[in-house]
């Protein structure tokens, strides 16, 4: 009687020990089967993701910079058409007054508050009308000025200067219009207001953690806010001169910051548009989160149910086979 009993729990266990290894089988290769797919399509559109919302958050960047860089552009360009249309005005005369010239800022003004003074240049480049808050510069020689000889030299008949102090020690730039009147060249220019123009710029600007500022060639802020940045000190970004627009990544400031640039036309400037990556690429983290996030829940809730649904298969399996052998034991049993 022990003797069948021994055998038969041996069989027992072995038959256990059988399904069990057929359940770890069944197991880890579904969830193999059904991993390695996943692990690769994830990679696939992490990848797709990363370059498509990467590439949309410089788009975005850029199409920025343009649309403030071509804003600039237009108030530079109704500036200049301020002080040209003061050559052909009808009071006009070549033997400037006061009066006239107290006429030509008020006018100037009307256009933009960012007007600080008008001055009238002879040939020689002696300013002999003046008006403005400064009023020794009246019959002051300017031929000397940086900005005079990029008039009288450029091919343009007008010149945008970068900021500057002058004469006046204070920050200003200065738009210039050239005009030839019996064979000879006369410069009307005024000065603008470097805080007014940086109000502009502010108005123009949009969009949250959107930081805009301009430089020059020489990559020193002509406009910036002034809480973070002074005036004409070293820029920490230098936009390249190669392109006309362009977006990068840089450090700044130990941040990463995608930074997006745009050289105006009218002067040699650049509008730069920085924004930190982690709101630039606030659309990819997120789909990145919602992707890994969905991924986890679609894996914990397949390998559930591969788990569930084989120890169920197979556990009915060991069931019948332990029944076929108690059932083949007690027939061995009933022959004896």
């Amino acid at each position: 009687m022990n003797r069948p009993s021994k055998h038969t729990e041996n069989r027992t266990n072995h038959i256990r020990d059988y399904f069990n290894q057929l359940e770890r089988r069944f197991q880890y290769g579904l969830v193999m089967a059904f991993f390695i797919p996943l692990v690769a399509l994830s990679i696939y559109f992490h990848i797709q993701f990363d370059v498509s919302l990467k590439e949309t958050g410089k788009h975005n960047l850029a199409a920025i910079a343009e649309s403030q860089r071509n804003t600039v552009d237009l108030f530079l360009q109704e500036r200049l058409v301020n002080l040209f249309s003061l050559f052909h005005s009808r009071g006009f005369t070549l033997a400037s007054t006061k009066q006239q010239m107290q006429e030509f800022l008020l006018y100037l003004r009307q256009g933009s508050d960012a007007f600080i003074d008008v001055g009238f240049l002879n040939p020689n480049g002696v300013q002999v009308g003046y008006a403005g808050p400064f009023p020794y510069l009246q019959n002051k020689d300017y031929s000397s000025q940086g900005w005079f000889h990029g008039l009288m030299q450029h091919e343009r008949n007008y010149y945008i200067s970068d900021i500057y102090l002058g004469f006046r020690n204070k920050l200003h730039f200065t738009i210039a219009a050239r005009q030839v009147i019996d064979g000879q060249p006369y410069v009307l220019r005024s000065t603008l207001d470097p805080d007014k123009f940086y109000l502009f710029l502010r108005t123009i600007n949009h969009g949250k953690g959107v930081e805009s500022f301009i430089v020059n060639t020489a990559g020193r802020f002509q406009l910036a806010d002034p809480s973070r940045w002074q005036a004409l000190s070293p820029s920490p970004f230098i936009p390249p001169t190669e392109n006309q627009t362009s977006v990068q990544e840089i450090d700044k400031n130990g941040d990463s910051a995608l930074v997006a640039y745009a050289w105006l036309k009218e002067t040699s400037w650049a509008l730069v548009v920085s924004e930190p990556l982690r709101l630039a690429y606030s659309q990819f983290y997120l789909a990145r989160r919602i992707m890994l996030i969905s991924s986890a829940v679609v894996s914990v809730v397949f390998i559930a149910t591969i788990w569930l649904a084989t120890r169920g298969l197979i556990g009915k399996a060991r069931e019948n086979a332990e029944k076929r052998g108690e059932l083949h034991r007690q027939l061995l049993h009933a022959s004896k």
